[in-house]
């Protein structure tokens, strides 16, 4: 084709050759236009981030050849200067970042320059069609590529985008369902019906999958439902099927269907079915192939609503569980009081938001208290609630009975009439005489409390011993007395303090306790406190709590004090000045 005239006046043809790298192997006569960049439809493709996926055109008009630059991003140079639109003359050198081409004009009676011995890229009349010689080993080998496929693998592309970017637009599941059915019907308008199912939690085989989303023309069936033998198929083979192709399914009436599994991460969480109208083979291969794509797009997109709702479930359990936790703290004494001659002490950890642990200090006599301090069996949420019910009811057992023997037995009576043989807890009870210091205590099946006193070897209170509440008809309970002395303490615990694990498996055990209690130099509660807290912490290093754990510690005053008094505040004290009140008769009212 004539496209030009030499400077002689001559007719002739312009032409493209590389000249540097591998563009030395390329020699193309400008006599169509070129499209130049890095995209695969073009007809040059040159390889370089730096180039633009359709860089150039070059094309043959009246008087020569002409490069047009399309708009890229590092533009196009021509000897040395960077152009939009030029007409090219014999000899100018054009550059494309790394790859460089220079411009010759061979006259008619001439033959093309050098030899074509490995022609990179030529282009046809056909806009359809391209040549491209792919450089393999050790030879020029020539590929026939359709322009019709770049063009398909586009269009497939920007409906795959089209479809996850519509379908990203929410994060609620039925109305991604919704979603996916709707623009699947847009895709595929010879489709009659639309179907997606949900795969049931460790569904196998028929029955594995219900259905979540229906939209279409008419219903597939009186119940819709995936067959057993599709729903065995697709989990087995994890690939998507159009309707007689698969061994293991037959075709369905309503004409040719295509089945898609939604998998995500090698889970197959559901299936998409869509339907053709009857006497219809509507779907073709490059259907269900574009089907599986948007599978794979929906199944993404619904892991991510799936685990958008396990985020608000645990969002809401935790709420739950604060609440819990509040509720829980309400059963317990806002305040641990102080009166003349008497100092408390309380601190309580949950292993869990809540526990299991619980005590209690109140009236019930002019001057005598009760205290008690128990263990749940279990953690956590179920423990809690038992937690609240039997500090209730011991309460009220312990103002209508008083004494320790008569309280542990009227609690156990209780528990076994419930008829939950699950349920039992240890506890001690006990009543202190703030007048007299007398201390009577029984215990059920409770860690052994201990007596410290200035000057004298620490003594563990066995006495008064039995089985745990809840566990025989008849413990045997009693109580055992004794006198807590002006400058003593008693130090009441549950099992969370000598249970406590270290990393190596080794518990905390009664005999650090022993020796840290014997090691006291002061024997006022909060001193005991820290001193105890802080060896189990030591134990126990950064390995993470596994029970509940609850100090309770009486301390008997030398002389008149002030009613200044530790309160609970979330394991911390702080200081108050909140005086207890004293009924003379003790009041059976509810908190």
């Amino acid at each position: 084709m004539d496209n030009g005239n030499a400077p002689n006046g001559r007719k002739g043809t312009y032409w493209l050759v590389g000249v540097e790298g591998k563009a030395r192997k390329v020699r193309l006569p400008i006599n169509t236009p070129l499209l130049i960049g890095r995209g695969a439809s073009n007809h040059i493709v040159l390889d370089d981030p730096r180039i633009s996926r359709q860089h150039a055109r070059l094309a043959p008009e009246k008087d020569g050849a002409v490069i047009y630059d399309l708009n890229s991003a590092n533009g196009t140079i021509v000897n040395g200067v960077a152009v939009s639109k030029h007409k090219l003359q014999p000899d100018d050198i054009i550059r494309f970042a790394r790859y460089a081409f220079r411009i010759e004009h061979i006259v008619d009676a001439d033959t093309p320059p050098g030899d074509v011995e490995t022609p990179t890229l030529v282009a046809t009349e056909s806009v359809a069609r391209m040549l491209v010689a792919r450089e393999s080993t050790g030879s020029g080998e020539r590929h026939l590529v359709d322009l019709t496929q770049l063009e398909d693998a586009h269009q497939k592309l920007g409906t795959l985008y089209g479809f996850m970017k519509a379908i990203s637009s929410t994060i609620d599941k039925g109305e991604l369902l919704r979603l996916i059915g709707g623009k699947i019907r847009e895709v595929y308008p010879l489709a009659r019906a639309v179907a997606i199912y949900i795969r049931n939690s460790g569904g196998r085989g028929g029955g594995s999958f219900q259905l979540a989303h229906f939209t279409g023309a008419s219903i597939l069936s009186d119940e819709p439902a995936l067959p057993d033998d599709v729903s065995e198929g697709l989990l087995t083979s994890a690939q998507a099927f159009l309707t007689g192709e698969s061994p293991e399914s037959t075709r369905a009436p309503g004409g040719t269907d295509m089945f898609a599994p939604m998998i995500d991460r090698g889970e197959v969480l559901g299936v998409i079915h869509v339907a053709a109208f009857e006497n219809r083979a509507a779907f073709s291969k490059a259907d269900l192939g574009l089907l599986n794509g948007m599978a794979a797009t929906s199944a993404m997109m619904l892991q991510n609503t799936r685990m958008h709702d396990e985020t608000l479930l645990r969002d809401r359990l935790k709420y739950d569980l604060e609440l819990a936790a509040k509720i829980q703290k309400s059963f317990l004494p806002r305040e641990v009081i102080s009166v003349e001659g008497l100092e408390l002490f309380a601190e309580y950890r949950a292993a869990y938001t809540v526990g299991g642990d619980f005590y209690d200090v109140f009236w019930v006599g002019e001057d005598k208290l009760a205290v008690f301090i128990g263990d749940i069996s279990g953690k956590g949420v179920a423990a809690a609630l038992l937690m609240a019910r039997i500090s209730s009811e011991l309460r009220v057992a312990a103002l209508a009975h008083v004494e320790p023997a008569a309280v542990m037995t009227a609690m156990n009576d209780a528990i076994l009439a419930s008829d939950q043989p699950e349920l039992f807890f240890t506890a001690i009870y006990l009543t202190f005489d703030v007048k007299t210091g007398e201390i009577n205590l029984a215990n059920a099946g409770h860690p052994t409390p201990y007596w410290c006193r200035p000057g004298k070897p620490l003594e563990a209170i066995t006495g008064g011993a039995a089985s745990a509440i809840g566990i025989l008809d008849d413990p045997g309970f009693i109580a055992t007395s004794f006198c807590l002395e002006q400058g003593e303490s008693l130090v009441l615990y549950t099992d969370g303090v000598v249970e406590a694990a270290n990393a190596r498996g080794s518990l905390y055990g009664s005999e650090r306790l022993e020796d840290c209690l014997a090691g006291v130099t002061s024997t006022r509660p909060n001193d005991i406190a820290e001193r105890i807290l802080r060896s189990v912490e030591e134990h126990a290093m950064d390995t993470a709590v596994s029970d509940d754990l609850t100090l309770f510690i009486c301390h008997r005053t030398s002389g008149r004090m002030a009613t200044l008094q530790p309160q609970r505040r979330s394991g911390q004290m702080s200081a108050v000045n909140v005086p207890i009140p004293r009924n003379p008769v003790p009041s059976t009212e509810p908190r």
